[in-house]
């Protein structure tokens, strides 16, 4: 019987156990790759919000202790495409008339915001013929969703709105006081989808759109070209945090949703 020397076995043991390593390592960052692919998608994921909802709770509380109280109101969301979602509102408070609401919402990275349209500057060098309307990123509506419950969050300069709504019932009508109401939200709402659908589709060698980081928000930057003129415009929104004044009372709210 032949026996070889431990020269001879040594280069075939680290080579053969190089191959394993590289595979480990191959079919290790493999899966840390999907992984982290998995937690992006889930960290920017969010349920469908689409629907027909009737309040549960509302309300709107003013800096200053100042509250009024929202005593009914029906919200109809639709889905108008991946990350985006349309809705029309009516809302009743507490000794006041109903009032109308409608609005585009758009899921960008995991959060919800408002979107606009920028307008014409007359003062800029782009004519008004060749001035293309692009969509932005405005306040952001804080959403979160259980089961059938839908609680939103909505703020102005001194002000913040509590919304906790449940699914409707298919057996169960909107509310007779907000039939008037609603029925002039979804005509607002309609003329908003229209402008939308334009500024989705814009024309992009007139205008070209960029969101940026600011702190803790993000800006829409959008160039504006006519020929050879351009001018660049950077559109902000107000914080949702509001400096913290209401972070007590946004984990009260959230406590409804349990």
């Amino acid at each position: 019987m032949k026996y070889f020397s431990l020269t001879f076995w040594l280069p075939l043991f680290i080579l053969f156990s190089s191959n394993i390593e590289k595979d480990e390592t191959f079919v290790i960052d493999h899966f840390q790759n999907h992984y982290n692919k998995k937690q992006v998608e889930k960290k920017y994921s969010i349920n469908d919000i689409s629907g027909e909802y009737e309040l549960i709770k509302g309300y709107t509380l003013f800096l200053g202790d100042e509250r009024e109280e929202i005593v009914a109101s029906n919200l109809i969301v639709e889905k108008l495409s991946e990350n985006d979602y349309g809705y029309y509102a009516a809302h009743k408070i507490k000794g006041r008339r109903p009032n109308e609401q409608d609005g585009i919402l758009r899921n960008y990275k995991g959060k919800f915001h408002q979107l606009s349209f920028c307008e014409y500057d007359a003062s800029k060098v782009v004519s008004k013929e060749n001035f293309v309307s692009g969509i932005t990123l405005h306040n952001q509506v804080i959403i979160k969703k259980t089961n059938d419950k839908l609680a939103m969050i909505t703020y102005g300069g001194n002000f913040r709105t509590y919304l906790l709504y449940r699914k409707l019932n298919p057996e169960t009508n909107f509310s007779i006081y907000l039939e008037d109401a609603l029925d002039r939200s979804k005509l607002d709402y309609k003329k908003r989808v229209s402008n939308y659908k334009k500024a989705r589709n814009y024309n992009k060698g007139k205008l070209s759109i960029e969101y940026i980081r600011l702190n803790d928000s993000w800006a829409s930057k959008h160039l504006h070209k006519d020929g050879s003129n351009s001018f660049e415009k950077t559109h902000y929104y107000q914080s949702a945090y509001q400096d913290g004044k209401f972070k007590k009372q946004d984990a009260e709210f959230f406590k409804l949703l349990e």
